[in-house]
Order: structure tokens, then C-alpha cells, then sequence
């Protein structure tokens, strides 16, 4: 690794109890120069919305008053897992995107925008039904060579288009479920297979997936991503390498110190470094209201115009979106 201190990769599925939730959650930091773990209570909870955990090994030598030696910068480079990845069968992707099943997230699509945008957004994103819940739906994370590295399956309301978090967060993973044998999963970005072929496009990264396909025909001159939350992964970034990267995070409070346009912010100065080419939006970020940073909003909640009667997604000149559109042809 060119990185001394990392979240453990070599143990993905290996989580310690979170000193702050006290739920078995904790990814703790690995030390790749003395091969061990840092102290036991250095490390990241997953449970980001509902516990927000992370402790850093700069924050534990600086609290301790050991001394923290930082890689230079002309050594920081983009590192490469030792573990190659795992890869899901495309029969799985092909399977589900053949099922005849209830799915609420299209039907929320279809609520938003009729029948032509919403089979368009099916046919670019690969939005599949899946049958772990009723009206559940896979997002299919497709690498930049057609790989499918996982799905990510959520349960939203047909109505109001929100994931279904009530009595339980309905969240899970193709993978996890299928139980493949020694499965390595390295993710990618939501989305990551559009840019192969729209090479002057800009890049847009959001932190939802929902949020990437809305933005995807509002804003179709971009290419939409998604990280599937608050973290960024600087591997992750690799296929990016040469393009123009926007970052879009949502509003939020602040956490540990930060908020999440704070965190993405620190993570572009980096990537910058990496000869990146990134910015972040302050869109958003500057008009936010103390009750919008509570409820999290994203770029959708602001961007996305409906009609109090029909429901329909309008334009910036309030007539349905619909009504102007040409098939975007990202996939």
C-alpha cells in the first residue's frame, strides 16, 4: 500500500464493536508499516446516518501526543487492492432485469415522468425488480468495463419516491445474499459504466443513487454517479483519472467536526494532488437552512420541481418535463 494507515481491506467482512453505538460496526485502521491494527478504537462505524463514527489515526496520535509522520505528497499515489476483486455473473443482471415483478422506485419514475424517460433511465442504469422485498429494487454498481462488482437493494415508497427506513432500514446487497464463496467485493461508483462512451461529458458525483438517475434528466450535458453515501473511496476515482469531476454532497450537520460538503472537500484537495481535475459545488451548500442540513437534502430535493396536482416533474418553466424530451444515450 502507498498509504501508511487505510481501513482495513485485506478483512472486509471483519467489524469490531463500535465504541460509540456499541453495535458490530467498527472497520478499523490497519497500519501498513508495523502490519497491525491501530488502536481499538481507531477506526470507521458503517452505521453513518444513524451513528457516524469515525475516528482517525491522526486524531489518535494527536490525542495521545505521539508524533504523526504524514507520507509526502510526491509518494501519495493511487493504490491498487491486493486482492482483486470479485466479480458478480452477468446472468444475474440479465435475470433480473427480465423479471415481471412490482417495482415501487420505477413506479415512482413513472410518476415523475412518464413511460418514455423512465425506460430510458431503466435501459442506462440497469434498474432491476428484486424479489428480497416486494417492490424492492436493485441498483446494479457496473464498473467502466461492463463488470458487475454488486447490487445494492432498496425498498422505496411508489408515493413519495423516500427509501422505506420503517420498522427497519431496507438495505442489502446482491452478494451478501447470493452467498458466494470468498467473495472480494471492491465497489465502484453508482453509474460508473456511462463513461466509456460520452468521453467530453463532465462527471457529476452525488451521494444517492435515486439522486444520480433524477439529476441524469435534468441535467443530461453531465454524466450522473453515485457513491452510495457520505464516503469516497480515492481508488475509486481511478477511472476518473482524465475527466472534469464535480462533486455534489448533500447538506448536512456537522460531524466529528465536519460537515459532508467539509469531507468532500478535504477529500478533492487530495485527489487534486493525484492530478485530478475536481471541484465541489457550493450549489447547495450555501443556501441550506438549519432544517434542511437535519433532514439531509440532496441535490434532487432542491432541483426537482413537481406539480402540486399531477405529480409530474416540470422544468424551470413549470410546464412537464416530459413535454421536451430527447433520449439521453449514456449507456
Amino acid at each position: 500500500m502507498n498509504y501508511r494507515f487505510y481501513l482495513d481491506k485485506i478483512r472486509p467482512t471483519k467489524l469490531f464493536i463500535c465504541p460509540q453505538c456499541l453495535k458490530k460496526a467498527l472497520k478499523r485502521y490497519w497500519d501498513g508499516e508495523l502490519n497491525n491494527y491501530v488502536n481499538d478504537n481507531v477506526g470507521r462505524c458503517n452505521r453513518e446516518s444513524n451513528c457516524g463514527y469515525h475516528y482517525t489515526p491522526k486524531q489518535y496520535y494527536d490525542d495521545n501526543q505521539i508524533e504523526f509522520v504524514p507520507i509526502k505528497l510526491d509518494k501519495i499515489e493511487l493504490a491498487l487492492p491486493k486482492i482483486k476483486p470479485t466479480y458478480i455473473p452477468n446472468s444475474f443482471l440479465e435475470k433480473s432485469l427480465s423479471r415481471k415483478k412490482t417495482n415501487h422506485f420505477i413506479g415512482y419514475l413513472r410518476s415523475l415522468f412518464k413511460d418514455e424517460i423512465t425506460n430510458n433511465l431503466i435501459e442506462i442504469f440497469k434498474i432491476a425488480p428484486s424479489t428480497h422485498w416486494h417492490g424492492a429494487t436493485i441498483f446494479w454498481q457496473i464498473d467502466e468495463e461492463m463488470r458487475v462488482r454488486t447490487g445494492k437493494i432498496m425498498l422505496y415508497n411508489p408515493l413519495t419516491g423516500k427509501r422505506v427506513k420503517e420498522p427497519k432500514n431496507h438495505i442489502n446487497w446482491v452478494h451478501s445474499l447470493a452467498k458466494l464463496k470468498d467473495f472480494n467485493l471492491q465497489q465502484c461508483f453508482y453509474g460508473l459504466h456511462q463513461i466509456n462512451d460520452n468521453l467530453d461529458k463532465p462527471v457529476a458525483i452525488v451521494e444517492s443513487e435515486k439522486t444520480a438517475i433524477l439529476l441524469t434528466v435534468i441535467y443530461p450535458k453531465m454524466i450522473w454517479l453515485a457513491s452510495g453515501g457520505i464516503s469516497l473511496s480515492i481508488q475509486n476515482f481511478e477511472p476518473l483519472k482524465n475527466r472534469k469531476i464535480i462533486l455534489y454532497p448533500d447538506v448536512g450537520l456537522s460531524n466529528k467536526g465536519q460537515t459532508p460538503y467539509e469531507k468532500w472537500l478535504d477529500k478533492a484537495e487530495i485527489l487534486k494532488l493525484l492530478g485530478f481535475d475536481i471541484s465541489v459545488s457550493t450549489l447547495i451548500e450555501k443556501s441550506a437552512t438549519h432544517e434542511q442540513r437535519v433532514n439531509g437534502y440532496d441535490l434532487a430535493d432542491y432541483l426537482v420541481k413537481k406539480d402540486n396536482i399531477t405529480g409530474l416533474a416540470l422544468t424551470e418553466s413549470l410546464y412537464p418535463l416530459f413535454w421536451d424530451f430527447k433520449t439521453i444515450t449514456n449507456s
